[in-house]
């Protein structure tokens, strides 16, 4: 749909937007359509600020791949050594494999702060209100997703598609205990919990908010399986 007189499109909000609307509602039911980006730009510009500065250069190009649900980019070259990923989740020593594309991005003022590029991709998601990215070394290299929706498939399962409704409102915990329930119905609170690395108590505590919002429910006793109900 176009612009037109009475239909404007706006990806964002502001107050002065107010001052319009009488323009607007003296044309024939004026409408005012207010989005946002899929991605967080933030996000976006870091992923690729990352990819610039620590690629291989005698390596592969630089790869973007662009799906329904999720956005990739994947560079050749892993983390430095000593560095985890689970480090990534927090400030952490920038050790650029290229130090003079970083330091030229870095006096252009593209890179603000050292060691927050990771960190800036995980609360711009948050922000945003997208589940948490996926970082991790792949096929000699490191990859960065992000994700536009919440997709739970199941090995051999016909259960998937996008999480709305109540779903919507679950943690990422409970979401990842979710997707393995679907790939294993019979998997037990031990094995879940050992596999997300919680305590049983913390899984309880998960397991009965699925089972509130009856999303799961346990069909049988310890030999038993896990439901899926997803409401639509």
């Amino acid at each position: 749909m176009s612009e037109r007189q009475n239909i404007e499109w706006k990806k964002s909000w502001h107050d002065d937007y107010l001052k319009w609307i009488c323009g607007f509602a003296n044309a024939i039911g004026g409408i005012i359509y207010i989005g946002k980006d899929i991605y967080p730009l933030a996000a976006l510009r870091e992923m690729l600020l990352n990819a610039l500065v620590h690629r291989t250069y005698l390596g592969a190009h630089i790869q973007l791949r662009v799906f329904d649900d999720r956005l990739s980019i994947w560079n050749e070259g892993g983390l430095p050594f000593g560095l985890t990923l689970e480090e990534l989740k927090g400030e952490h020593s920038s050790r650029p494999r290229n130090p003079k594309i970083a330091k030229a991005c870095f006096m252009a003022g593209y890179i603000d702060t050292w060691g927050r590029g990771t960190l800036k991709i995980y609360n711009s998601c948050s922000e945003h209100g997208l589940p948490e990215p996926l970082i991790r070394e792949k096929d000699g290299g490191f990859q960065v997703t992000l994700f536009n929706s919440v997709e739970l498939v199941g090995k051999g399962s016909a259960i998937g598609g996008a999480i709305s409704g109540a779903l919507a409102f679950l943690s990422d915990r409970q979401i990842a205990i979710l997707k393995l329930i679907i790939e294993n119905p019979k998997v037990g609170y031990r094995t879940l919990a050992r596999k997300l690395s919680i305590n049983p108590s913390a899984m309880q505590t998960h397991i009965d908010v699925l089972k509130e919002k009856q999303i799961i429910e346990r069909i049988g006793g310890t030999r038993g399986y896990w439901k899926v109900k997803i409401k639509q």
